[in-house]
C-alpha cells in the first residue's frame, strides 16, 4: 500500500491510519501487507506493520529542507503548484520512482491524483481520500476540474488502474458520474480493538469537549466551535472545556492565531491544546466530541467518537449524515451555526445512556468488514475468487 506522504510514530493522521489499520487487518487474513511513502528512513515498524521510506534521490534535498511540512513539499516540489496534465505526470512519476524494486503482488495507491497517469503492469487498486474542496485546497485552485476533464478526455488516464473506491457513497456516486470511470464505495469503519471503552467518561464538575480534526479550522471549523465557547459561557455554562487536537508543528503559526482568537473572546481559560500519540486516550478523557466541518471525505473521527459511545455533535454534510443518522448519540447542527452548535452540546451533555447506541454503531462500522471487502477485491484480481457463494 503507498502514500505519497510521509507515516511517521508520533503523529498518524487519517489516511495514514486507514493504511496501518488495514494492513494490520490485512495481516491476520494471511496477506503480507506493508506500507511504502515519503520517508528518509528505510525502514520503521509502526504497531507490528512495516513502513518502507523511500524519497527519490534528486527530490531528497528539496525533502529534507521542508521535513516535517510534507504538504510543502508536494506542492512546491512534486505538482509545482499549477493546475494541470503536467503537475499530475509528475505526481505519477513520484510515485513510480517511489515504487521502483518494491516487491508486490498488489498495488494500492490512496489518492486519484497519484493514480492519473502511474503505469504499471501488476494489479492496481486505488482509493480516493480527497473530495473536490479538499483536493483544490491542496493542490490549488482548479485542480479537481482539471483532474475531472483529463481523466473524462483522456483514454491513458487512469489506464493502468483495475478498481477505484472511496470511503463514502456519496462521492462514489459523485465521482461516477463526474469521472465517468465507476467508482466503488467502502465505508471504513472502526477498528474496534483500539476503542474497546463503551459508555460515557464519569463525569466530573467539568465537561470536557473533544474537538479531535487536524488543525486546519478553514476546513475542520474549529473557529466555529471557539465562537460556540463563547456564547456557551455567556448563557453561564462555563462547565464546558474545549480541548483541541490534531497539532502538527507546520500549523504552529495558525495554532497561534487560534490562541489569540481565544484571547480576543475572553475563553483562552476554557481552551486547551494538545496532541495525543493516541486518539483512544484522548476520547477516555473526553465527555462530548464536536466535528464542525465544513467539508469532509469520510469522518474517521466521528466514527472512532460514536464507537466509543461519545455522545457527538456534526455538522450536516453528506459523509457525516451518510455514517451517523440513523444512530441516536448523534447530533446534528448546520454548517457555521455556532449557536446550534452551542445549544446541542447542551443537549449531548444531557444524554444518558450511550452504550446501547454504541453497540448498535459497532455492529454496522467493524473496519474488519472493510479490510474483508479489500482482501476480496485483492484475490479478484489474482484469479482467485473471493467470493463465499458456492
Amino acid at each position: 500500500m503507498h502514500t505519497a506522504w510521509g507515516l511517521r510514530q508520533d503523529f498518524i493522521g487519517g489516511t495514514e491510519r486507514f493504511l496501518i489499520d488495514l494492513a494490520k487487518e490485512l495481516r491476520t487474513f494471511g496477506f503480507d501487507a506493508f506500507v511504502v511513502c515519503s520517508n528518509m528512513q528505510p525502514e520503521i515498524e509502526v504497531e507490528g506493520v512495516k513502513v518502507i521510506g523511500r524519497v527519490p534521490e534528486s527530490f531528497q534535498e528539496e525533502f529534507r529542507s521542508s521535513d516535517p511540512n510534507i504538504a510543502e513539499f508536494m506542492r512546491s516540489a512534486v505538482y509545482r503548484d499549477t493546475a494541470s496534465a503536467q503537475s499530475l505526470r509528475n505526481v505519477s512519476n513520484y510515485v513510480e520512482e517511489q515504487l521502483q524494486g518494491i516487491d508486490a503482488d498488489i498495488l494500492h495507491l490512496n489518492a486519484f491524483s497519484a493514480a492519473v497517469y502511474f503505469e504499471t503492469d501488476r494489479p492496481l487498486v486505488v482509493t480516493n481520500h480527497e473530495n473536490e474542496l479538499e483536493l483544490d485546497r491542496f493542490w490549488g485552485e482548479g485542480s479537481f476540474a482539471t483532474m475531472v476533464e483529463l481523466i473524462r478526455s483522456d483514454p491513458k488516464a487512469l489506464g493502468s488502474t483495475d478498481r477505484l473506491f472511496t470511503p463514502s457513497h456519496h462521492y462514489a456516486g459523485k465521482y461516477t458520474l463526474e469521472l465517468g470511470r465507476k467508482i466503488e464505495a467502502n465505508p471504513l469503519g472502526t477498528d474496534l480493538q483500539r476503542f474497546g471503552r463503551l459508555g460515557r467518561k464519569t463525569h466530573s464538575a467539568d465537561r470536557t469537549v473533544l474537538v479531535p480534526s487536524r488543525f486546519f479550522p478553514g476546513q475542520k471549523g474549529q473557529d466555529v466551535a471557539l465562537s460556540a465557547c463563547r456564547l456557551l459561557k455567556d448563557e453561564g455554562h462555563t462547565r464546558f472545556k474545549f480541548l483541541f487536537t490534531g497539532v502538527r508543528e507546520y500549523y504552529l503559526s495558525e495554532v497561534e492565531k487560534f490562541r489569540d482568537d481565544a484571547r480576543a473572546l475572553q475563553v483562552e481559560d476554557a481552551v486547551t491544546i494538545k496532541s495525543f500519540a493516541s486518539m483512544d486516550e484522548a476520547y477516555q478523557q473526553t465527555d462530548i466530541v464536536v466535528s464542525p466541518e465544513r467539508y469532509c471525505s469520510y469522518g474517521l473521527s466521528i466514527t472512532e467518537s460514536l464507537a466509543s459511545g461519545r455522545p457527538t455533535v456534526l455538522t450536516r454534510i453528506p459523509t457525516y449524515l451518510e455514517i451517523a443518522r440513523r444512530f441516536p448519540h448523534a447530533h446534528f447542527v448546520p454548517v457555521d451555526d455556532p449557536s446550534a452548535l452551542a445549544k446541542a452540546i447542551v443537549a449531548a451533555d444531557n444524554q444518558t445512556d450511550t452504550e446501547t447506541a454504541s453497540i448498535l454503531f459497532r455492529l454496522n462500522n467493524d473496519f474488519r468488514s472493510c479490510a474483508e471487502r479489500y482482501a476480496r477485491t485483492y484475490l479478484d484480481l489474482l484469479g482467485v475468487d473471493g467470493s463465499t457463494e458456492k
